[in-house]
C-alpha cells in the first residue's frame, strides 16, 4: 500500500472498531453476553480452522500447548468480560476504555518480561490515566465510574496480557500459516 494511503487505512480500521463497540451494545439487548461471545468465537473458529488445516508445521515444539493455552485463557478472559461491560457502559466509554489496553501493554511487558516501556509509552500511559480520571468524574469530586466501565478496564487489562502473551507464543513458536519463528 502506498504511505500516502496509510492515514486513510488507518481510519477506516478506527471506523471500523469504532461501528463494532455499538454493533456489539445493539446486539446485546436481543442475545445474552455468553450468547454473544459464542457467535464472536464461532465466527472466529470459521474462520481460523481452515487456516489451521493449512498449517504444514507439526504441532512438536516444548510448551507449545501451555502458551496456547495461556493465550486462550487470556483472550477468553478479555472477550467475556468485554461481553458483560457493555451492559453496564457507554459506547463512548466502552471504546475509550477498552482502548486503554495499548498503554497497559508495555506495562504488563515490563511486569511479565523485564522490557522497559521508552518515554512515549509512559508518556501515553500518563494520558490515559488522566482519560480515565475525566471519565470517572474525579475531576468534579465524586467518581462516577458505573461497574461497566471498571469492567471495561479488567477487560483491557486482559487484552494486554494476551497481547503479550500472543507475541511471546509468536516468538516461540511460530506464526501461523508460515514460516516458522527459528527459519526467519
Amino acid at each position: 500500500m502506498p504511505t500516502s494511503l496509510a492515514p486513510l487505512a488507518l481510519l477506516l480500521a478506527a471506523a471500523f472498531w469504532g461501528f463494532g463497540n455499538l454493533s456489539q451494545k445493539l446486539v446485546l439487548a436481543d442475545i445474552g453476553p455468553f450468547s454473544a461471545v459464542s457467535l464472536r468465537c464461532a465466527i472466529a473458529a470459521a474462520v481460523m480452522i481452515p487456516l489451521i488445516l493449512f498449517e504444514k508445521k507439526p504441532v512438536a515444539d516444548q510448551g507449545y500447548w501451555k502458551s496456547i493455552l495461556m493465550v486462550s485463557g487470556a483472550f477468553t478472559a478479555a472477550i467475556t468480560i468485554q461481553q458483560y461491560a457493555y451492559l453496564g457502559a457507554s459506547v463512548t466509554n466502552a471504546s475509550f476504555l477498552v482502548n486503554t489496553c495499548v498503554v497497559l501493554t508495555p506495562l504488563i511487558a515490563w511486569l511479565a518480561l523485564g522490557q522497559i516501556a521508552g518515554r512515549s509509552e509512559i508518556a501515553a500511559t500518563v494520558i490515559a490515566i488522566g482519560g480515565i480520571f475525566l471519565i470517572s468524574g474525579a475531576s468534579s469530586g465524586a467518581p462516577t465510574m458505573q461497574y461497566g466501565d471498571v469492567a471495561w478496564l479488567v477487560a483491557a487489562l486482559f487484552y494486554a496480557i494476551w497481547m503479550v502473551a500472543l507475541g511471546r507464543h509468536a516468538a516461540a513458536h511460530g506464526c501461523p500459516v508460515g514460516p516458522h519463528a527459528s527459519s526467519l
